[in-house]
């Protein structure tokens, strides 16, 4: 274990015993190296394009050069205008190469052509700074942007052509088939309509009625080219006289008018009065239908069921078309039900009762009936078939077995921790617990919003794992600094009911506890009680006992849970003692003689709170009130908000407000009071005592235990309790929190709650007065202690502060200790410090001195340099202190000996040529260098054998030795160099032998042939290199590749001659089988498209025994008669040039083979 960890565990366990018997301190090391926060947008620097011409051929890039000297450039655009106001928006793009951004454009073929201005220029960096620049915006470093140079002009382009079309069609004439029209008749329109170019597109008329409401009527061209359209008049339509009013008429390329009149084809100006249509024999029908009964299948439906409802209704003409009912719920919201006609005439239609609907009655307020064509009535009762006046009652149904929710999901627990990445990263771990034991939280999402110190926000989403919500905040040296603040935290359950509080606004201090403190160091909370953590019991019967054992949990992860059963603090509340009793130190019991029934259990740690239900012997159906809390503490002046929950077989209704009927009193309104609505407030003053708030709603009576205290701080808990510092990590925000008697917590971190910080040592560590640490950049390295009080209770934090070191040495080791007489070394040297660092020395900030200038000097350049022998001490003086080496000059050396690093090649062939390289001298101080080539001298004892240049490149002219000698200044070096003789060949052999006896048709290839050599070398011969032949070709012929083919009976001998060797093999053929013919056995094509190629294969000889044999290519001969048509080569490969028909022959051994081949041109 390091010294530095032990110095952390020692300390923060001697502060948690002396301070702390009730909370554990926790001391959070984070650091974020050299912090520079961020908060100012890229710079464009420099902006220019490749070219001002742009056209289809010829893309441009736009190239700016774009600084962000803390978080980086982060991305950006370029947006252009067109002549035509049409906008092109290209992105940058970093090429590495350059270290440039690039924007590229391009001009498509049917773009417009002229200048493109550039207008808008936007920049982000990765800290989300952004700004928008234009032409001669001032940038934050006060640099003016210029745009003139980067306008584009475009050129070469072809734009579509502006449409030619731009008058609307032409009403010419417009008439209908019949002035008078009756019922099921068509009101027929015909219009003569024309257009110049692009022809009609749409039309339709507008015809007004009797009432003043509007018929449209589409006309369409049928195949005679007129346009026409039709309506037809049904039963209950309007009588009377139906005027035209206008016509509307468009061409495709969008060009349209409205006629109100028209000039005909004699140009004669006409209105549409020849057009008006006058309509008889419909039937007016003004009255809405009239329910007859409306009912339901059961006045009594549970959740998943549904309301079914029937209903009859009559009307005078168009008939009932649609029935609407409207139902309220119990809490006063409306569900409608759409009822829809069947083929019996009945109207049916259902609500389905989901899980959490509202329970109990649902009261039928009204129905909506409308007939065919429109009219309609909202009634609240009506008149059966038997004339009697009825209202809904019948049709109210009780809802049962559903569960409403009408409450947000409960935030149970909340954690916030910071964990170090790297030396410049560090992540604030944010967990939240939810639960909803109702309508739930499965598919629901928690967001909640920070507040930088600049204002802005960030946005956290939290991953869900079952009911764990994490996020993480990455925070790096580019960041904002100062404290951010936790603002809003949202999550919804099922139905959409919304966690509370969920805004700072709410409840400051809730929300505070999730706020951390960014100044290099990273602080979060010592941890403040957060949650109580029990495990309950459901049920519990008569005589039954159970301990409880409450843990209490703190907001940060780092603090262990604390048991707090048995703590003063600890309260523990049963709203019906004479079923389930509890003590002081939690331990429930139900007495034997218990009825059934169901108890709330409240268990409390000052504001920390966590209430439970019991069931009793089973439990009870029977409403009963939750109240929350049933016990608190309230500090003079403050305030806390009640809930009171109606519990009714697993529903839940939320009766906190006065409007549902609820009342509150209190036992003691001078020293608390209650609001209608269920706010607890304390008076103000020095005041204490308690009060108890009765709540009574629907004869159900509870109440709340109410203790106003002074409470009085009994430690203080301080973050971090220990922590390093330096020059760079040189900022820290303490976070201090007292713990109150009550069990409460208060953050006193501010000057404002009565705190005070004294620094054991400012020229190390200053402290504010509301606990800010900071760094003297003059600071030397130390420990410093910061005492914290707070109503005069103690805390301390134990700072250690890495300062500027202490120069401790300079190394001298660039000063030789040696040198020779008029060398030269350019001298550096390294600082190291105090704190381990070594660091280089700007030679400008260094002094130096020779004790004797006449064998040593160095310039302020740090130039050393020697002149004559001996010593002398050097002496260089850096940041006040002065340190010294003595060198020592030597006497000029000469060359001792020489010898090669690189022995000369012992034998050589004749023709070859090697260089003589690696000619060392010896010194007499012992220092070995490399001798130039130009320095040396060459000679060979036998120039004739072999020969040395000045360059010392040797030759191999002819065989024998010779002695090559090198001299440098009279020092020489003599090597023997044997030059051999060239090989010359000895004989040849056959790798393996050629076969002594062949029958008539058989085939050899001669296999390898070897060199065997004077020098003992054996070598493979090329075959290329070899001469095959045969004294009887015609029976035994061999081919340049060494191929035999045995032909005729007899005797032959094989000759295989390589230079002046030869090896002869007698081959004797014998008859064997005779060749009795040769055939295809697949067949050429009788036919061949030009272009196309085809490969003889296949061909077999048949012999006297009645074997058949396969025939290589290369033993057979291929003729076509008209090559101009068919091509062949020589190993059987044809190829149909041009158009026609070719023999092709194929030979062996005086044997045929001819097939005619057609050459085609499809």
């Amino acid at each position: 274990m390091s010294k530095k960890l032990l110095r952390k565990l020692l300390s923060l366990g001697i502060i948690s015993l002396l301070l702390f018997p009730q909370w554990i301190a926790y001391a959070t090391d984070v650091i974020i190296d050299d912090p520079t926060p961020d908060l100012k947008a890229p710079l464009l620097n420099n902006i220019n394009v490749s070219s001002n011409e742009l056209s289809p051929t010829n893309s441009i890039k736009v190239i700016a050069e774009i600084s962000d000297i803390l978080s980086g450039f982060n991305s950006g655009y370029i947006i252009y205008k067109k002549p035509n106001n049409q906008t092109v928006e290209k992105e940058f793009v970093y090429n590495s190469t350059t270290n440039k951004y690039e924007a590229t454009l391009t001009a498509d073929q049917t773009d417009i052509a002229g200048e493109w201005r550039a207008t808008t220029i936007y920049l982000k960096d990765k800290k989300d700074n952004d700004v928008t620049l234009h032409d001669q915006t001032i940038q934050h470093n006060g640099e003016k942007v210029d745009f003139s140079n980067i306008h584009l002009n475009v050129s070469g382009v072809t734009p579509p052509p502006e449409p030619t079309d731009k008058e609307a069609p032409l009403l010419h004439d417009i008439f209908v088939t019949s002035q008078q029209v009756n019922v099921n008749e068509n009101i027929e329109i015909k219009a003569d309509i024309t257009d110049n170019e692009t022809g009609v597109s749409y039309i339709y008329a507008v015809y007004k009625k009797p009432s003043g409401s509007h018929e449209y009527i589409y006309l369409n061209q049928n195949s005679e080219g007129q346009f026409t359209g039709t309506h037809t008049i049904g039963k209950y339509e309007e009588s009377g006289d139906w005027l035209l009013t206008s016509l509307y008429v468009s061409d495709r390329a969008g060009n349209s008018q409205t006629y109100t009149s028209y000039l005909d084809n004699e140009d004669n100006q006409k209105n549409f009065e020849h057009c008006k249509v006058n309509v008889s024999g419909t039937i007016v029908d003004n009255e809405a239908p009239k329910l007859v009964s409306i009912s339901v299948e059961s006045q009594q439906v549970q959740a998943n069921e549904q309301i079914k409802i029937s209903a009859q209704a009559t009307d005078n003409e168009s008939g009932a078309a649609s029935i609407r009912a409207e139902y309220e719920k119990p809490d006063g919201s409306t569900q409608y039900a759409y009822l829809y006609k069947n083929s019996d005439g009945v109207f049916s239609g259902t609500i389905s009762i989901g899980q959490y609907e509202e329970r109990g009655n649902w009261i039928l307020k009204r129905v909506y009936l409308a007939d065919a064509v429109g009219n309609n009535q909202s009634i609240t009762s009506y008149e059966d078939s038997s004339g009697i006046l009825k209202d809904f009652t019948n049709c109210t149904v009780e809802i049962t077995g559903t569960t409403p929710d009408k409450e947000g999901p409960e935030i149970v627990h909340r954690e916030i921790s910071v964990e170090q990445i790297s030396s410049t990263q560090a992540a604030v771990k944010l967990a939240v617990e939810v639960k909803d034991d109702i309508s739930g939280i499965t598919y629901s999402s928690l967001s909640g919003t920070y507040s930088k110190p600049s204002g802005r926000t960030l946005n956290v989403n939290f991953k869900k794992n079952n009911s764990l919500y994490t996020a993480t905040i990455l925070i790096d040296k580019f960041d904002e600094t100062g404290t951010w603040t936790f603002q809003t935290m949202s999550i919804r359950d099922w139905l959409g009911n919304e966690n509370s509080p969920s805004t700072r606004a709410q409840n400051i201090a809730y929300f505070s506890e999730l706020d951390f403190n960014v100044m290099g160091k990273i602080t979060v909370t010592p941890g403040s009680p957060e949650s109580i953590d029990l495990d309950v019991p459901t049920e519990m019967n008569s005589g039954q006992t159970l301990q409880l054992k409450p843990m209490l949990k703190y907001s940060n992860p780092a603090v262990a849970a604390k048991d707090i059963t048995n703590d003063n603090n600890t309260k523990y509340s049963s709203t019906k003692t004479n079923l389930l009793a509890i003590t002081s130190s939690g331990l429930m019991s139900v007495p034997s003689e218990a009825d059934s029934g169901n108890v709330f259990v409240e268990v409390s740690y000052g504001e920390i709170k966590k209430q439970f239900e019991v069931k009793i012997n089973g439990g009870s159906i029977e409403s009963v009130l939750q109240v929350t809390p049933l016990s608190t503490i309230l500090h003079a002046g403050k305030t806390e908000q009640m809930k009171v929950v109606e519990v009714y077989d697993g529903a839940r209704k939320d009766v906190t407000n006065s409007s549902t009927g609820i009342t509150y009193t209190s036992s003691n309104p001078s020293l608390v009071t209650i609001s209608k609505d269920g706010l607890i407030q304390a008076v103000s003053g020095d005041v204490q005592g308690s009060a108890i708030i009765q709540v009574k709603y629907n004869n159900m009576v509870s109440q709340t235990n109410v203790k106003v205290t002074k409470p009085v701080a009994t430690s203080l808990a301080i973050s971090p309790a220990e922590e390093d510092l330096s020059l760079t990590n040189n900022k820290l925000q303490f976070v201090v929190k007292a713990i109150m008697s009550d069990g409460t917590t208060r953050d006193v971190t501010k000057a404002d709650a009565g705190t005070t910080y004294t620094s054991s040592n400012k020229a190390i560590a200053q402290v504010s007065p509301d606990g800010y640490v900071s760094i003297p950049a003059d600071a030397k390295s130390g420990t410093v202690t910061i005492t914290v009080n707070s109503n005069n209770l103690l805390i301390k934090s134990v700072l250690h502060v890495t300062g500027n070191p202490d120069l401790v040495n300079v190394n001298l080791d660039s000063i030789p200790s040696e040198i020779n007489i008029g060398e030269q070394v350019q001298l550096s040297f390294q600082s190291e410090w105090s704190d381990g660092t070594v660091k280089e020395i700007n030679l400008a900030d260094v002094t130096f001195n020779s004790s004797r200038s006449d064998r040593v000097t160095i310039s302020a350049e740090g130039l050393f340099e020697s002149f004559s022998a001996g010593t002398s001490e050097i002496v260089i003086t850096y940041e006040g202190k002065t340190f010294s080496k003595t060198t020592r000059v030597l006497p000029p050396a000469s060359v001792t000996s020489i010898y090669l690093e690189n022995p000369l090649v012992a034998q050589m062939k004749i023709g070859d040529k090697s260089n003589i390289s690696g000619v060392k001298a010896v010194w007499s101080n012992g220092i070995v260098t490399d001798l130039a080539i130009h320095d040396l001298k060459f000679s060979s004892s036998r120039p004739d054998r072999v020969s040395v240049n000045t360059e010392g490149l040797l030759t191999a002219i002819s065989s024998g030795s010779s002695n090559i000698t090198i001299e440098y200044n009279g020092l020489i070096i003599t090597a023997s160099v044997k030059v051999e003789a060239a090989a010359t060949i000895l004989s040849i052999e056959l790798e393996t032998p050629i076969p002594a006896e062949m029958k008539i048709g058989q085939e050899h290839v001669i296999g390898k042939v070897r060199a065997k050599w004077t020098n003992g070398d054996v070598t493979e011969i090329n075959s290329a290199e070899l001469l095959y032949l045969s004294t009887r070709s015609d029976r035994l012929s061999v081919n340049a590749d060494g191929k035999l083919n045995a032909i005729s009976s007899g005797s032959s001998y094989v000759d295989v001659i390589y230079k002046d060797k030869t090896i002869r093999t007698a081959v004797k053929v014998t008859a064997g089988p005779t060749l009795v013919g040769i055939t295809l056995g697949t067949p050429l094509p009788v036919s061949m498209k030009v272009g196309e190629e085809y490969t003889i294969s296949n061909v077999k000889a048949k012999w006297s025994n009645g074997e058949e044999t396969i025939l290589s290519n290369s033993a057979l001969t291929f003729t076509s008669s008209r090559s101009d048509r068919i091509s062949i080569t020589a190993d059987g490969k044809l190829k149909a040039i041009s158009v026609g028909t070719s023999n092709i022959s194929i030979y062996y051994s005086g044997y045929l083979i001819q097939t005619s081949i057609k050459a085609v041109s499809y």
